[in-house]
């Protein structure tokens, strides 16, 4: 199973190493972002055993802080894992949609995805995840959103209206 897989491809690696990235954030619930490579991240300098379908990445900043504390197969929290899988994304678009979708299916807050990203100074793709998590805090919710309100910017027009919270008739967000 997908399960098995990612704790053999883990218990394989150097120990100390997590999943993350998309293979991390899709078992804490992200939806529509199913890959079938398997993402996981050790410390720097730590020697890894390459293999197909696997795609290791090595970070400076990979402590206690950055794993769950009690969540098996050993993985980044949801706000690292996004982090990286947008870091990682095939395409910038792709980039902006895995931040858009996780705060839009209510995992992560963009105050807890900017916490992490002050501390990752050389993240891969950093102004683009920047923008896009401000973006994200301002109300656009998915990456056409994201795509209209940056073009709005390009050609110089007013900033559109972007979701906002609210209570219906019975009280209800």
């Amino acid at each position: 199973t997908r399960d098995d897989t990612l704790w053999c491809e883990l218990l394989l690696q150097a120990p100390g190493a997590a999943l993350a990235g998309l293979s991390a954030a899709s078992l804490d619930g992200l939806l529509g972002f199913a890959t079938p490579a398997v993402f996981l991240l050790t410390p720097r300098g730590v020697r890894i055993r390459p293999r197909d379908g696997v795609v290791v990445h090595s970070s400076l900043h990979l402590g206690h802080a950055d794993i769950h504390p009690a969540r098996l197969p050993r993985r980044t929290r949801l706000p690292r894992s996004v982090i990286n899988a947008a870091a990682w994304a095939g395409t910038e678009l792709k980039a902006q949609a895995i931040i858009a979708a996780s705060v839009q299916q209510g995992l992560v807050s963009p105050r807890s995805l900017d916490a992490v990203v002050q501390l990752l100074v050389k993240v891969p793709r950093r102004r683009l995840i920047v923008e896009t998590i401000r973006d994200v805090a301002g109300g656009s919710l998915s990456e056409y959103e994201l795509l209209f309100l940056k073009m709005c910017h390009r050609f110089n027009l007013p900033t559109p209206t972007r979701q906002q919270r609210r209570k219906d008739a019975a009280g209800r967000w």
